[in-house]
């Protein structure tokens, strides 16, 4: 089932969070090949190591119901939906 979207009208879709820039990098590739607009890549600080967070958004919770689908078809996992 789609996640339902917060009440807030901007959100982020998170797709992947990994340890390797690499995954990250392949993961916004398959992204951006699949017209996926406001893919992000960012990279944080985590237990002393660096962390590469993959995203979606912010986007109109709007087109959440479908995006969803499209993400999941390339084989990410249901994204929780956040507020950006």
């Amino acid at each position: 089932a789609v996640p339902a979207a917060p009440a807030s009208s901007r959100v982020a879709l998170p797709v992947g969070r990994v340890t390797v820039r690499g995954n990250a990098e392949r993961a916004m590739s398959r992204l951006v090949a699949a017209g996926i607009a406001g893919a992000r890549m960012q990279e944080v600080a985590g237990a002393g190591r660096a962390l590469y967070r993959v995203r979606v958004g912010p986007v109109e919770a709007a087109s959440v119901k479908e995006l969803v689908p499209r993400l999941t078809g390339l084989g990410f996992e249901l994204p929780q939906v956040v507020r950006e």
